[in-house]
């Protein structure tokens, strides 16, 4: 073989080495983001239920939070853990406390709730 070939041969290994630890870490990233979302929705089931609703499925004050359906087609990431750490600074007048969220806790929500695409059903 020349040196041109093998230097090609040589490139084509390591862009096919790369791409393969690139499709890895997006593999895991995804199962990463789906396992905080699973933790997530159980956070919502335990601390946010009560004053919120998702898809029909609401808490006894419900109506003081309202529906989170859609909130994550609206809502990027950053937003959300700024409201959640202060909600008055994303929103003059919010009336929702500031929750006591852990960092993993803070992930866990926001992946759960970034997976809310869908707006809440008609009435």
């Amino acid at each position: 073989m020349t040196k041109g070939v093998e230097m090609t041969t040589t490139i084509a290994r390591h862009i096919v080495f790369l791409l393969g630890i690139l499709a890895a870490m997006t593999m895991f990233n995804a199962s990463s983001s789906l396992a905080g979302s699973e933790q997530g929705k159980a956070l919502y089931e335990k601390q946010c239920k009560t004053c919120h609703s998702v898809a029909g499925e609401a808490g006894k004050m419900a109506n003081m939070g309202g529906a989170l359906d859609g909130v994550g087609a609206k809502r990027d990431d950053a937003w959300l853990r700024a409201y959640l750490k202060d909600p008055k600074s994303q929103i003059e007048g919010a009336k929702m406390p500031k929750p006591t969220l852990n960092d993993e806790q803070m992930n866990d929500i926001v992946a759960y709730l970034l997976t809310l695409k869908t707006p809440a059903p008609a009435k």
